[in-house]
């Protein structure tokens, strides 16, 4: 066969990629296959995954404001925050002297009271545009007496960021709302002869009363994560409204974690100890630092001496089996060689070494007293002692 014919095969994997390259040389009369081939490999690129919302750009986790950390998985210890505004709500009793009250106005759905509370709305705009945030007005009742209307005031009072001032503006705002209706009073005097659709006539203390909704606790709430909400509460010791929690520092309910930094997770507060890879620590409150080193050197001392202990027990028992045993073997030689003179057969052997003299006598004789003649039934009679009285 003439000529040259290539042949690719191509085999992939998740790894790499292998190529082969087949050809046929012809030699003659004869056809050789030569096969050569070759890897190429390629890498695949592992995304590390941020957490509370953080994105990762190639290096490292960028966190919400909230979060910090390598993969933002701690919550901020405080949080500012600003408001600059609060709701406050006014009660007000006025009273419409040109119209009288008709069963109708009972209904909120009726024709004649949606009228009426269009029209009543308008009038109080021009009545309360001088009140600095007003919002509008909201009819809370109607009544028999001509027709009195006791109704809400909305204002949106401006704080900016000043919790401390809530009740003083509160306070300010109720004095404007009172002047305004003084003012309705005195301009309205003649409105039963002119061709107004209202006649408003107020009280001297026409406000019932004076109230804000604002919470610094559930506008803590609102900003944080549901998951840790329930460990941050408000402070406004700075002079600055602010979120903090008990990881804040300088602050009267300040966690201390001496060798450690306080975190918080969703079951609260804890403290991170520091280094604990080289040390263990015997509290919660990272106090008691304890290096792994020297608790191994301590371990293999405490070991050391416990078997040297044993040991020095086990040597002391063997000395004394063997000193116990060394005392009663002599005591048996002793009592063998004296056999005689300490176990008389049929009776007692006194010896009186001081009364022997050493010239005239042999020390070792001694006295023997026989009893067997003795007669172990006879009483003995010993006269009774008496007490004697004079000295």
């Amino acid at each position: 066969m003439k000529g040259v014919w290539v042949l690719l095969l191509a085999t992939c994997c998740a790894s790499s990629v292998a190529e082969a390259d087949v050809s046929w040389r012809v030699k003659g009369n004869e056809e050789e296959r030569v096969t050569t081939s070759s890897t190429t490999t390629t890498r695949q690129t592992i995304t590390e995954t941020c957490e509370n919302g953080g994105t990762h750009d190639g290096i490292k986790c960028l966190c919400l404001s909230n979060f910090y950390g390598p993969k933002c998985e701690f919550p901020v210890e405080d949080m500012p925050f600003e408001v600059e505004s609060v709701p406050v709500t006014i009660e007000v009793q006025v009273k419409i002297t040109n119209k009288e009250f008709v069963p109708e106005l009972e209904n909120q759905e009726s024709e004649e009271y949606k009228n009426l509370e269009e029209e009543f709305k308008m009038q109080m705009d021009n009545v309360y545009q001088g009140v600095s945030g007003y919002q509008g007005v909201v009819i809370l009742k109607l009544r028999k007496g001509s027709i009195i209307v006791d109704h809400e005031v909305i204002i949106k009072a401006v704080i900016n960021n000043d919790v401390n001032i809530i009740d003083k503006t509160v306070q300010n705002l109720t004095e404007v709302v009172r002047k305004q209706l003084t003012a309705v009073n005195s301009t309205q005097e003649e409105c039963n002869t002119g061709n107004s659709s209202f006649c408003f006539s107020a009280s001297p203390d026409p406000i019932l009363s004076a109230s804000t909704n604002f919470s610094a606790e559930a506008a803590c709430r609102k900003n944080i994560d549901p998951r840790y909400a329930d460990y941050y509460y408000p402070d406004n010791s700075t002079g600055t409204l602010r979120c903090i929690s008990n990881c804040t520092k300088d602050t009267k309910n300040t966690m201390n974690c001496n060798n450690g930094l306080c975190s918080l997770s969703e079951r609260g507060p804890y403290c991170r100890c520091n280094d604990v890879e080289s040390f263990w620590y015997m509290d919660d409150r990272c106090q008691t630092p304890i290096r792994k080193s020297d608790v191994g050197f301590g371990v293999g001392l405490a070991v050391l001496a416990v078997i040297s202990t044993i040991l020095a027990i086990f040597l002391l028992r063997a000395r004394w089996r063997k000193s116990r045993s060394s005392f009663s073997d002599d005591a048996e030689a002793w009592y063998e060689e004296d056999e005689e003179e300490w176990k008389p057969s049929g009776g007692l052997t006194i010896v009186n070494e001081g009364a022997a003299n050493e010239e005239s006598q042999d020390r070792n004789r001694s006295f023997q007293v026989s009893l067997d003649s003795v007669d172990t039934t006879t009483q003995m009679q010993f006269q009774k002692p008496t007490a004697l009285t004079n000295y």
